[in-house]
């Protein structure tokens, strides 16, 4: 007697979920979770299928996947590989098709039908690095840092518009390339409350925003009263992310004797991680390790005392450059047979030593050689 495969039919539905609950859909913003699902049956219902499932956007395979226990599988699209997305759908409209490889019970499908997924800008995080209300003299130089939080991979681009209240403060500013910061450097007049805020412009993939995430920035101005006074920040110019940074600064006067009071460094990352120093005969210094890499721009801001008025130093400007992780892999199995399935995992480890917690983000290329040649893996995986 002789038995051969039967016949395989396979579905494909796409879904998110919206307070715990699938929700079927067509139409999802950039970097929403986007779960393809598909369900492959027997023809007469008996059996389970097993095998593997590859799934197309038109002519370019997005990945295969392994069904379960129960015949069925998911692809998942999104902006956060570490919550099961292997892909990013990029905005516009993509044609999804699936199909089914077979195993020894069953044939390999036909083609699903193409299912229309159209894939629409997202609207960005907007949000000051850091809100903690801040006090200035009128005319110090203040650098304002926004962020443009994306939903994805693709960061936001444009520009960024500051506002006091609601007038513009300076022109746009471009978002820094390869970040989702925008930096500008102004200076307030007007002694009192003002409340900072800022608009973005948006892009092809992101919504322009004028939507400030946690609140505006409050800072208030006030006139420096007494003997004049000249505040200096000394910072290296650059560093590497993890390593410490030394911020010396020096208060001095026409006038003896020298300065006393208090001075407060203002890193653009972290304006109230610092604490004030104690000035010992007019210099001073503090230290912080940066919160992530980039430029940061730091400013000193001189208290005054009873005798001499409060100063601010020009701003200055720091390069983070981007620490190098160490980077391990394992394998569940050191043998398989050919066409068998191993697992790898990879494994990032930060090289910091200040103990400021950074851990490597976004994904892992896997990369294979045969008798150190090269050698296509039959998928590649993201972490």
């Amino acid at each position: 007697m002789t038995i051969t495969p039967e016949t395989s039919t396979i579905s494909l539905t796409a879904y998110t979920y919206m307070n715990g609950t699938p929700i079927p859909v067509t139409t999802v913003p950039y970097g929403n979770f986007l779960y393809f699902h598909v369900n492959v049956l027997s023809a007469s219902g008996n059996g389970t299928a097993s095998g593997m499932v590859t799934f197309q956007d038109g002519a370019t395979t997005l990945g295969s996947i392994a069904l379960n226990s129960k015949g069925e599988g998911e692809l998942v699209s999104g902006g956060y590989s570490a919550f099961g997305a292997v892909l990013c759908l990029p905005v516009g409209s993509h044609a999804i098709t699936a199909t089914y490889s077979g195993d020894n019970s069953l044939n390999a499908s036909s083609t699903t039908p193409a299912m229309t997924i159209t894939i629409t800008p997202a609207t960005p995080s907007v949000f000051f690095e850091n809100l903690t209300p801040l006090n200035i003299i009128t005319n110090q130089q203040l650098t304002l840092v926004g962020l443009m939080k994306g939903t994805g991979p693709i960061l936001p681009t444009g520009t960024v518009q500051f506002l006091d209240g609601g007038t513009p403060i300076g022109s746009p500013v471009s978002i820094l390339s390869g970040t989702f910061k925008a930096m500008n450097s102004v200076t307030l007049s007007a002694p009192g409350t003002h409340s900072i805020s800022m608009s973005y412009s948006g892009d092809n993939v992101y919504q322009a925003s004028n939507l400030n995430t946690f609140g505006p920035l409050s800072v208030t101005v006030t006139n420096p009263v007494g003997i004049a006074t000249q505040t200096q920040l000394t910072v290296p110019a650059s560093v590497t992310f993890g390593n410490i940074i030394t911020y010396a600064v020096t208060v001095t006067s026409a006038q003896a004797p020298q300065p006393t009071g208090t001075v407060q460094v203002i890193p653009s990352d972290c304006p109230g991680c610092l604490n004030p120093i104690s000035l010992q005969n007019g210099p001073g210094s503090t230290q912080q390790a940066p919160i992530g890499a980039g430029p940061l721009i730091a400013v000193a801001q001189y208290s005054g005392d009873s005798t001499y008025a409060a100063s601010s130093s020009p701003a200055q400007t720091i390069m983070v450059a981007k620490a190098t992780p160490a980077i391990a892999v394992q394998a569940s199995a050191s043998a398989v047979a050919s066409g068998g399935r191993v697992s790898l995992t990879a494994t990032l480890s930060p090289p910091i030593t200040t103990g400021v917690e950074s851990f490597p983000t976004d994904q892992v290329q896997f990369l294979d050689s045969l008798n150190g040649g090269p050698c296509n893996l039959s998928r590649h995986l993201s972490t």
